[in-house]
């Protein structure tokens, strides 16, 4: 599963010039870890940890008590309701720290064989979209944004393939199916603003041709396609993923 980070892409990917800043005053994410401590904390204490965040070298033999860590716990997708508090920047993290959470789902998680594969689908799922609710409570953009953007739509569309003969009790493909287009989605909107100034590593050709894929019959897709600039549309990587 880590080969959805491409060679080359573990770095980083911020090019000059580049702000992944909130934009019109939003807050701005401080918190450094994957989870923030007062949530890691409170999970804990709650017996609310998923089974791939137990430190099993610190949990007590005998007991119903699990530990975690810093290094293992991941900060969990709540959805948004009427009368929640905003987040505090402490509770937030910033671009460095989402892009190395994916990384972490994506390399170290997603590759794990200790466990049915749709439980870690519905973990990582999990995590993915709380990574996205940060991104937008701070009206993120940058490179950096692009490339979790770019794995997260690895990550759907890998578990189409991997999870195609599994139940539907156990993985929804319409669901999942949605998280792809909305990243897809997200991915080639911000590519339109950011690239054209910048000299990227991730190959936003790949993602452009999913996003056709995804939506064949789509008088908008094709539209965006079409207005792609020719170095975009007559690329290898681009007849290769469309063809």
């Amino acid at each position: 599963m880590h080969c959805l980070l491409k060679k080359g892409e573990g770095g980083a990917q911020r090019a000059r010039g580049a702000c992944p800043l909130g934009e019109g005053g939003a807050q701005r994410g401080t918190c450094q870890l994957m989870c923030p401590e007062t949530e890691r904390l409170r999970r804990e204490e709650q017996g609310q940890l998923s089974i791939f965040e137990i430190d099993n070298s610190s949990t007590t033999s005998g007991t119903r008590r699990y530990c975690t860590s810093a290094s293992l716990a991941v900060k969990e997708y709540v959805r948004s309701g009427a009368g929640q508090d905003v987040p505090r920047p402490q509770d937030l993290r910033p671009p460095p720290t989402l892009k190395n959470t994916i990384q972490y789902l994506i390399r170290d998680v997603s590759s794990r064989a200790d466990s049915p594969w749709h439980l870690v689908y519905d973990f990582v799922d999990n995590r993915i979209r709380a990574i996205r609710q940060d991104i937008t409570y701070q009206q993120l953009a940058g490179v950096e944004i692009l490339y979790i953007y770019a794995l997260a739509s690895r990550f759907y569309l890998y578990s189409c393939y991997r999870l195609s003969s599994v139940s539907m009790e156990k993985f929804d493909p319409k669901l999942n199916r949605d998280q792809l287009q909305q990243c897809l989605l997200k991915l080639v909107k911000m590519d339109a603003v950011i690239v054209p100034t910048l000299d990227l590593e991730i190959p936003l050709e790949e993602f452009e041709s999913y996003f056709l894929l995804a939506n064949l019959g789509s008088t908008e897709a094709v539209m965006h396609t079409l207005e792609l600039p020719k170095e975009t549309r007559f690329t290898d990587t681009f007849d290769t993923f469309t063809t």
